[in-house]
């Protein structure tokens, strides 16, 4: 049997799931060149790859006729894939070249000033026409929705308010939610 893999996903061919998958299974592959794939199988000995519409025909004609060549293709793409491309090497790498590109981001960035904790704090901190601000609204909404429910209507009200005002700003520290409404 041959598994075929086109390569081609809308422009540039591409190294997908499959070149890893058939090898895996212990089936042969024969893939649609893609740049690079030879860094993970070495070509007509783990996977057999094609170049052309025209060639494609003429591989499988061949490796159709040459069962053993096949087979032999197909088990040393099998040890190789059981070697080399296993779901845990795979995320292993991953991750390693995830952590690299994150220390290697870290270090170029300009490095900010930390926030004492006290210039934090006054970032939170109610002023008197917040405080009076959040005394009227916690009136009026626990007048028309109650005792319990007020407080939430209170801090509903702020946050929609200030995300249809202000945005993303409305999650940060001096957000209005979150200094009218800290406890709730």
């Amino acid at each position: 049997m041959i598994s075929l893999n086109f390569a081609n996903a809308r422009g540039d061919n591409q190294i997908k799931a499959r070149t890893f998958e058939v090898p895996g299974a212990g089936g042969f592959l024969l893939s649609e060149a893609a740049d690079g794939i030879e860094k993970f199988y070495a070509i007509d000995k783990e996977i057999a790859v094609f170049r052309s519409d025209a060639e494609l025909p003429e591989k499988v004609r061949h490796f159709l006729a040459h069962p053993a060549e096949r087979d032999a293709i197909a088990h040393a793409g099998f040890a190789r894939t059981k070697t080399d491309h296993t779901y845990d090497t795979r995320l292993r790498e991953l991750l390693a070249f995830s952590l690299e590109a994150k220390e290697k981001w870290l270090q170029e960035r300009e490095p900010m000033a930390p926030l004492s904790f006290e210039r934090c704090c006054a970032r939170y901190h109610l002023t008197g026409p917040l405080r009076l601000l959040r005394t009227a609204l916690l009136k009026i909404c626990c007048a028309i929705w109650g005792e319990q429910r007020g407080p939430r209507a209170a801090r509903r009200l702020v946050f929609e308010s200030s995300w249809r005002l202000l945005g993303a700003r409305t999650f940060t520290a001096k957000g209005l939610p979150g200094r009218l409404f800290p406890e709730l």
